[in-house]
């Protein structure tokens, strides 16, 4: 909660998407290569007599120290609240949640992430072993695209988003996303079920996962402004895990009545009507205000940005 809290201060709102691709590059990237490098010194690293477990946490600890130093080069950002006591400060933080909510991009963004689009939970099911046969992949390619190829992919995709995002508002990033990554699972289910395919595929679905996470966000930094804004980020970081969950749900409940093909269409299915659904709401919210770069809550309501 901390680098949000830094990320949201530090950050200008012309930098916001940039700094969102390289938050989420670490967030994706790290899950795969950190998880497998972990996994890895676990169990191969020579000793002296047998790989020694110990080695992961040691290895983890010096990553954490090497992370910290690059608060040496982060602008200092004072804590937000005055509040001299616990209960005055939580009615802050409060006060700051309820404006957020009634503005326009608040209204927006909780929809965003409680909606059916650019979750990325087909990658979970087409991890499970009897999935991925099916396209001819044993365990150790279903290991090596969902882990350090994984990482890799996904960082990247989170880097060139940063970079179109800095260019491009957030959120028609977020819904460009949403129709590419539709496309993709469409894509995948009309291809031949080949072990080439099933690589090639998996890797531009994260790949453009990447994309979406590194929109999102831009997007909510863009709408909790600097007030309370760690509190804020992560409010809508878990409203966004419920279509993860239910999605998962759904697609493991598609492939077992439709198959893959099944599996991937209802996946299309999903953002497509996610993103008709977000479309549908923003004229009815009507015009979102740029992104201000004063203290306060960002999108107000204004003019269109």
């Amino acid at each position: 909660m901390a680098v949000e809290g830094i990320m949201a201060h530090a950050t200008t709102p012309e930098r916001r998407g940039r700094v969102g691709g390289w938050f989420q590059a670490g967030n994706l990237g790290g899950n795969g290569l950190g998880g497998g490098a972990g996994l890895w010194i676990a169990t191969n690293l020579p000793t002296a007599a047998a790989p020694q477990p110990w080695l992961s946490g040691a290895a983890l600890g010096v990553l954490f120290l090497i992370g910290a130093g690059a608060l040496l080069f982060v602008p200092e950002v004072k804590a937000e609240s005055r509040a001299r006591s616990l209960p005055s400060a939580i009615g802050g933080v409060a006060v700051e949640m309820w404006t957020m909510i009634k503005s326009k991009a608040g209204l927006l963004c909780a929809l965003l992430c409680l909606l059916p689009m650019n979750s990325g939970t087909a990658t979970g099911v087409l991890s499970q072993a009897e999935v991925a046969a099916k396209w001819g992949a044993n365990e150790d390619t279903v290991a090596l695209v969902n882990g350090a190829l994984n990482g890799i992919v996904s960082a990247i995709g989170c880097l060139v988003a940063g970079e179109i995002c800095a260019r491009m508002s957030s959120r028609k990033v977020y819904a460009i996303v949403g129709v590419l990554l539709a496309g993709v699972s469409v894509a995948m289910a009309l291809s031949p079920f080949t072990k080439v395919n099933y690589v090639s595929f998996s890797l531009v679905y994260v790949f453009v996962v990447g994309l979406s996470y590194t929109a999102f966000t831009g997007f909510v930094l863009d709408t909790i402004g600097k007030g309370a804004a760690a509190t804020k980020y992560n409010a809508f970081a878990s409203l966004s895990n419920a279509p993860i969950t239910y999605m998962g749900l759904v697609l493991a409940w598609a492939q077992t009545k439709w198959g893959e093909e099944g599996m991937l269409y209802t996946d299309a299915a999903a953002g497509v009507v996610g993103l008709m659904v977000l479309g549908v709401a923003a004229m009815i919210i009507g015009p979102i205000a740029k992104p201000a770069s004063a203290n306060g809550t960002a999108g107000a309501e204004g003019a269109a940005g």
